[in-house]
Order: structure tokens, then sequence, then C-alpha cells
């Protein structure tokens, strides 16, 4: 019997040998396994067979796991990490250990249990040189056997699949670098090291445009403008990234971007959406999910902490930009969507293109000229608002449009600095408000607009008071007769004002005389806009405000008028040889008062009557070196009126030196050429009574008495019938 199972015991050695290398790898571990430590020999069950993934995966486990000892572990990685046991493959296409592992032992020199030969799940039986950890004949050292551990199975592809034959130039994946830098073997072969890590450079997608696919995106986080405020632009955390992009699909052909508001809502990119509006019209829902009125629930989605401008989406669907047509997204090349990638750009607030940087000193691609981009003469805007802007040449006195140019900020002298988002925020104007979703300035001094105590929407008149009220430099000598003639547009409109042309509110004089000479659809309890004077010259084709006219572009960029006028209004003080004065000196007036009222002789359609039209009778006849201006100095309002004494008879006799409050003054404001005849400064009379007026002044070389009968004025009841007091 002895001899019997002697005999059994030597065939069962003589029959292992013929199975396995004589030093199986397992078996040279510090503390020695035999083979029926994984293997039941006898077909027991208290032992895993190796016959599939799942059993086999937890058999090598079983030691190779962080709870095993140390000398077992190595390179360990938990179940269902690995990016091979299913997380981007496919159930069918699972990888188990074994597969790249030869648990008998390595073969042909290779480390690490890699056998010489691997079968590719699209090329089939594939020859593997591992004998390397680094360089040559590592895990992918590029050389054209394309024999490395990992290159067998992963080459330049889409998706880094293999599953073609493909030219030398499309099969190289990151060649020569060591590939468990970022795919280590603990995290299941996943990317690591930080998104930053890869995409510092080109990568692939497979279509080789651009070279690589998809660009090196780090460098941009260091631009003029970008997304996530942190120096230096490669310690932009995961986790910023991972805010906008889903890598549920990663590395699977399109980059797919995920709603704020809903994380379940994914926008997938099949192109590239600064050269394709299709690709780029996806991007506005993603956009606005962030920078919509709650910003995402009001959060922070940065670590730099900084909450995102609020672009209103209610106000974006609305705005003249979303309605176009074509229509204008956020994202784009600068003509279908005016900002670029969110990584950054050379100009400022993401503008497009990014890649391209403002020309210096101006920089004016990021201002007014990226705008131009669009509204000039070839489109596809239907406004040419950069011919406005070439209109007339600025100088100290003489406005022809607003110097948005940085050129004329700088040789004007005034220190002013205009751009287009001062006046417009193309994320809001409408065709019916275009200065909707700015801020501005009230009659009182108050900011109002978006950001401000006051959010309201302001009026026209309130953006202008930005610049032409309490700021504007009052000092300045517009009309080049040498005299100082700006003033404070806020206080010349202020609603307590004694006259003023009707900007914020109806005018004072409500008189059936100025209600017949008005024309254009203008009564006397209509109101006007800063643009219904200052707008482009060609809208001077229709009477009343400039909305009446077809031409366009309206608005008050620029005229071939100073300054910046629909039509001529002679600012000059007058001249001895200019009478009789052309109409078209007033062409300006003329637009809503009725010629014939205004200037012929014959009407009694004004207040300035004694038995003629004393307004006829200076402007053809009487008086020369006169003007309108003469009478009517400041025509937005007389409240800056420096040059007249303003004596009111109502019960007693009261002189001011400005424009009383309370009583109706006509506008009445004396040009600086106009001299006194027996008072400190001209005067100017009014009976509230009796409505009797009186000139006391010298003035186109006549002197007028105020106690001369001859120079006082009492016109008709029919027409002068308004009340010459207000509350």
């Amino acid at each position: 019997m002895r001899r019997v199972l002697a005999w059994i015991g030597s065939c069962l050695v003589v029959g292992v040998a013929l199975a396995i290398p004589a030093q199986p790898a397992h078996a040279q571990n510090t503390v020695h396994n035999d083979c029926d430590y994984c293997h039941n020999v006898h077909g027991g069950g208290g032992f895993i067979p190796l016959t599939d993934h799942n059993r086999d995966v937890d058999l090598c486990l079983s030691c190779h796991d962080d709870g095993a000892p140390p000398t077992y572990n190595g390179e360990t990685v938990p179940k269902g990490v690995a990016v091979h046991a299913g997380t981007d493959h496919a159930a069918a296409d699972t990888t188990s250990c074994i597969d790249c592992h030869d648990h008998e032992g390595e073969a042909g020199g290779n480390l690490a249990l890699i056998p010489r030969q691997l079968n590719s799940r699209y090329t089939g039986l594939k020859t593997v040189v591992f004998t390397a950890r680094a360089g040559a004949n590592s895990f992918a050292d590029g050389n054209t056997a394309y024999d490395g551990v990992c290159e067998v199975c992963h080459t330049q592809t889409k998706y880094h699949v293999d599953h073609a034959v493909t030219p030398d130039t499309a099969r190289i994946h990151n060649a020569g670098a060591t590939c468990t830098v970022c795919h280590t073997h603990t995290s299941g072969f996943q990317p690591s090291g930080g998104c930053t890590v890869c995409h510092s450079t080109a990568q692939d997608n497979g279509d080789g445009v651009p070279i690589g696919g998809r660009r090196a995106i780090v460098s941009e986080f260091g631009r003029s403008s970008h997304h996530v405020q942190v120096t230096p632009a490669d310690s932009v955390p995961d986790a910023d990234c991972t805010t906008c992009h889903d890598l549920a699909q990663h590395q699977q052909g399109s980059v797919r971007l995920k709603n704020a508001d809903n994380a379940g809502i994914v926008y997938a990119l099949t192109g590239d959406p600064a050269t394709n509006s299709n690709e780029a019209a996806k991007l506005t829902d993603f956009c606005l999910s962030c920078h919509d009125a709650d910003a995402a629930g009001g959060s922070t989605p940065f670590s730099d902490g900084q909450t995102p401008p609020v672009i209103d989406n209610v106000f974006w669907v609305a705005s003249s930009h979303e309605q176009s047509a074509p229509i204008v997204g956020c994202y784009g090349d600068g003509l279908f969507g005016c900002h670029a990638t969110g990584h950054g750009s050379a100009k400022q607030s993401l503008l497009a293109p990014a890649g391209t940087a403002p020309t210096p000193p101006a920089n004016a691609e990021e201002e007014e000229a990226f705008c131009y981009v669009c509204h000039d003469a070839n489109g596809p805007a239907s406004t040419n608002v950069q011919g406005e802007f070439a209109k007339g040449t600025n100088t100290s006195t003489r406005t022809y449009h607003h110097p948005v140019n940085d050129s004329e900020q700088a040789t004007t002298g005034t220190g002013r600095a205009v751009e287009c988002v001062d006046c417009h925020n193309p994320h809001q104007a409408t065709s019916t408000n275009r200065v909707k979703g700015v801020t501005g300035i009230d009659l009182a001094g108050n900011p109002v607009g978006p950001g401000t105590a006051n959010p309201r929407d302001p009026g026209a008149y309130e953006v202008c008071l930005k610049c032409h009220g309490d700021t504007f430099l009052s000092g300045r000598d517009l009309d080049g007769d040498g005299r100082a003639d700006a003033s404070n547009k806020r206080l010349d409109f202020a609603a307590s004002a004694s006259a003023y042309h009707p900007v914020q509110q109806a005018g004072r004089n409500t008189s059936t005389a100025l209600q017949n000479q008005l024309v254009g659809g203008l009564t006397t309890a209509s109101t006007i806009s800063c643009s219904d004077c200052h707008n482009n010259q060609q809208t001077a084709n229709a009477q009343g405000r400039a909305a009446n006219s077809t031409a366009g572009p309206k608005g008050p960029h620029g005229s071939t008028i100073f300054p910046i006028q629909r039509a001529n209004l002679f600012l000059g003080l007058g001249t001895s040889s200019d009478n009789p004065r052309p109409a078209s000196d007033v062409a300006l007036c003329l637009l809503c008062h009725n010629q014939n009222d205004v200037i012929s002789r014959n009407s009694d359609n004004t207040n300035y009557y004694k038995g003629d039209n004393l307004h006829g009778r200076h402007w053809d006849g009487w008086a020369d070196g006169v003007s309108c201006r003469t009478c009517h100095y400041n025509i937005h309002g007389n409240q800056s009126a420096s040059n007249t004494i303003y004596r009111i008879v109502d019960g007693t006799t009261t002189d001011y030196q400005s424009p009383p409050v309370g009583y109706k003054t006509r506008m009445i404001d004396f040009a600086p050429n106009v001299t006194p005849n027996g008072f400190t400064k001209p005067l100017f009379r009014i009976n509230v009574t009796t409505r009797q007026r009186a000139c006391g002044l010298t003035c186109h070389g006549k002197q007028h008495d105020a106690n001369n009968g001859d120079f006082q004025y009492t016109p008709p009841s029919a027409g002068d019938n308004d009340s010459l007091k207000y509350p």
C-alpha cells in the first residue's frame, strides 16, 4: 500500500510540474502560497474556481485589498471602482483582473504577472512587452510595434479604443508618458491628478479638429476674463470643472454640460459652438441656468466665492438680441453670439472671439468696436450705429457724436468717457425701450435702475442725467461764443421749475395759443424725450417726436448738426447783418412749433403779441442781431438763468434773481449780450392780475423801458388763458 501511495504522489507532482511554471509567481511571495490556496483541485465547493468575472475579482481581492497583509495587497483596487469594471465600459465589455494578469506567472520577462500576449476585444491577440515601468518597453512607449501593456488596447482613436487599423499618427496616445501617473492601479485606472493635468495640453477626440481634438484649456484661465478667479491658472480645482461639466460620458465624443438648477438636464455638444450657431444655441439655457435671476439658487458656484452676474431670463427672452432674426445667443463668434468660452477670453466680459486680444491702447474691440461687428454697414443688424459715431469731428466746443472712441475722450479735455453699455443693456434692451436695464439719475439726484435702492427702469432722460446732470461740466462753452453756457439739466427739468421743455412732465404753459401752434401730434399735455431734439439728422423728415420718422438709426449717437441735433438751431446770438433770419435757423424748433404761428407777423397763436406777432416782428424786420436764444438762452429750462431779473406783480411787486417757483415765466432767460436798462440785469415783468408783460433792457440797438407803454404788451385773453401761477 505504501508503494501505491508513493506512486500516486509522484504522478501528481509530475502532473503539476507539467501544468504550471516550476516557480509560480504566487509561490515566490514571502508568505508562500501553494496552488490549493486559490484552487480546489478536487472539485469541492469550499474554494472559488476561476470561471467568471465577479468571482475571479472576489478571489483576487481576498488578498489584494486594503484589509490584506501589506505583503499581499500590493497595488490595491476596490471592487467595482476600476474603469475596466464597468464605470465607463458597457457590461458586456467588463474586464477582469485575469484579462491583464496571468496568475500563473510572467512570460518573456514581463513584470507584474503580465502575460506575453493579451486578447484585445477589437483586434484580437496582441503581443505584449512590459519589462519596465517607465520609458522603453513600458506601458505605452509609442514605438511602431504598439506592444505596451496599455497601448495594445488603447490608441489615439476616439475614446482611445484600438477598434480599427489607423495611421500611426492616430495610434499614439500620450506616447512616452507613464500611464500610471494619471491612471493609477489603485484608482481602478480612472483619470487622476486633476482635470488640469490632462487639459493643460490638447486632448484627442478622434476627429483631428483641432489637432488632438480638444484644445488645451488650462491656459485660458489666465486670460483677461474667465470663470473661476484663481491664480495660477492650473490651480482650478476639479470641483469647479464639474460645476459645469457632466462627466458621465467623459471621453465619449461630446462635451456635456449640466443645468445649474437641475443637474439632470444635460446639454450635449456634438460640434463647436464657436463656429456653429446651432451648437451655440444649445448653450443659452445652460448659461442662463447659472446667470438667471436666481443665480442657480443664489449660490456661489465656484471655489472663488463670487456670485455670477445676473441676467434675468424673463428680460433676456424679450430683448432685441433674443428676438432678432437671426437670434443672437449667449455663445458664439461675435456675430451669432457675443460671448466665448467660459474658460477665458482675451477680452473683457468673456467676449468673442476668445483668442483675439483687443488692440491697445484704445482696446476698441472689447468696447464700441465689438458692437460694430453687427451694428455697421454690413450688418447683420439693421442699424448702422458705427456710421452715426463717424459723423462730424468733435472738438472742445463742437460735439457731433457721443465720444465713444478713446481718442476722442482724451482730446476733448473733458475727462469724460462714455461707452455703448452706459446707455444700453445688451441683455435687456428692447425695440420699445432701448435703455431698459441700465442705471440713471432721477430729478431728485438719486440713482435708479438695477443694483440701486430704486431698481425700477429709468426713463431715457434719467440715463442722460448720469452725465448731463450734477456731474456735467457746466463751465463749458458749447457754442463757441466764448461764454460758459452748459447747464445742469437735472435742475433745468426740475419738477418745481418755472419753465422747461416737457421732458419729465407736461409743461407749465397750457394756454390755447401754445396748443394751437403745436404740430406732430403734440399737445400741451405731452411729454417729449431728450432724443426728440438730439438725434440722427435724418429723423427731421417728420414733425413731432423722432419716433414719427421712418429714418434710422434713431438715438443720440451722432448727427451732422452739433450738438447731436435732429435739425439746425442757430446757437449764436446774432449779428447786425442777419435780419431777416431764415427759417432754417430754427428748423429744430419748427419740428414741434408751427412755422406760420411762431415767426409769421400776422399770427395770433403766440402769447408774445401786441397787435401783431412780436416773435415775427423781431424775427423779420425789427431786430438786427437777434436770435431765439436772445430771449430763451437756455432752451432746456430757465432755472440756470443768470442775466435776468424776474419782477412779479401779484398784489405786491417782488424782484427775483432767478425764476420764481410758483410763477410761470414762459422760458424767458436773457442772453449774456443783452444789457440792462436802469436795473442791475435785464428785467422781465409779469403782472399776474392784468397779464401784462414788459421788458426793461437794451437790445438790438434799442432801449426798452418797462414803464413805457411801447415796451409793454398784454396778449389776447382767448389765447393767453392759462393761469400764470402753478402749485
